[in-house]
């Protein structure tokens, strides 16, 4: 009896996964050095200013709308999961 084509996509398919490495191999750790700060522009360009900070309240019920060639695009927020991320949004969307 011959094997068919299935029974040698699954023992390709189980070949090719013992012999790859892992699909999300693990990083090295970062060093305990802080980050170096960035350097001012050699352009001349004034740094931009801090964005506002929010308090979690001010940020519920915060919608953002995004207008494109094809309508609309409605994002919601999640201050109480992600307030970093809706706070610099916000703030972004604040100083333009």
């Amino acid at each position: 009896m011959k094997p068919s084509l299935l029974t040698w996509l699954y023992l390709a398919l189980v070949w090719n996964s013992c012999v790859q490495s892992p699909a999300f191999p693990q990083t090295k750790k970062s060093s305990s050095r802080p980050l170096p700060t960035p350097k001012a522009s050699l352009s001349g360009a004034k740094p931009s200013p801090p964005l506002p900070i929010f308090k979690t309240e001010e940020l519920k019920g915060l919608q953002g709308v995004l207008e494109t060639s094809m309508g609309e695009i409605v994002l919601e927020f999640y201050p109480d999961q992600a307030p970093n991320h809706v706070n610099y949004f916000a703030g972004l969307a604040k100083t333009g």
